[in-house]
């Protein structure tokens, strides 16, 4: 087990509770208490987090065990803390649970550093999509339809109202399969030479 892996994952979560808990307001419209929101920000710290960052925080399976076992107490400390239990907050810690471990799944399978590299880019890129869809239907005046394929669109979504997550499920099994699809394309270009 890796102790820097370690580090930036719960800095990364500790860094967004400290915002959602401190006197230092998001933003100026929003009407609700930064407490109340604890959740919805630690959530979303937590994808983006492991987004960008599970190259290094997956490194192997005593890191990536911890790191999903450390997940779910500080979503609940965030609900404690914040005072609220959204209806869909179990299905939402459930369906992170879900995503982590496919993300780790998919780190087994990408070997060298471009395809790691490549894997940050794909992976990040998809979860930063649920936020810039949600602001553009915001401006829009509607509800984007694609928010349920992104992961902080679906975690955000399951808070609010429960549904099956196989959206979310069925998008990053696909990358999980592309990324052990391309390691052993990889592996196997390298035992021909």
């Amino acid at each position: 087990m890796r102790f820097w892996p370690l580090a930036a994952w719960w800095g990364i979560q500790l860094g967004a509770l400290a915002v959602a808990l401190g006197p230092i307001p998001l933003s100026r419209g929003d009407p609700r208490p930064m407490d109340l929101i604890a959740v919805e920000t630690l959530l979303v710290a937590q994808v983006l987090g492991a987004s960008l960052l599970f190259p290094m925080v997956f490194v192997n399976v005593r890191t990536a065990a911890v790191v999903i076992a450390s997940t779910p107490p500080l979503l609940e400390l965030a609900a404690l803390v914040g005072g609220t239990n959204p209806p869909g907050f179990r299905w939402a810690e459930a369906g992170l649970v879900v995503y982590l471990l496919l993300l780790a799944m998919a780190n087994r399978g990408l070997l060298t550093r471009r395809w790691r590299s490549l894997g940050v880019m794909a992976v990040g890129g998809w979860a930063l999509m649920g936020p810039l869809l949600a602001m553009a239907s915001i401006n829009q005046g509607r509800d984007g339809p694609l928010s349920d394929w992104t992961p902080i669109g679906a975690m955000l979504n399951q808070l609010e109202s429960p549904k099956p997550l196989w959206p979310l499920g069925l998008a990053t099994g696909v990358l999980a399969l592309l990324a052990g699809m391309a390691s052993k394309r990889l592996r196997s270009g390298r035992a021909a030479r």
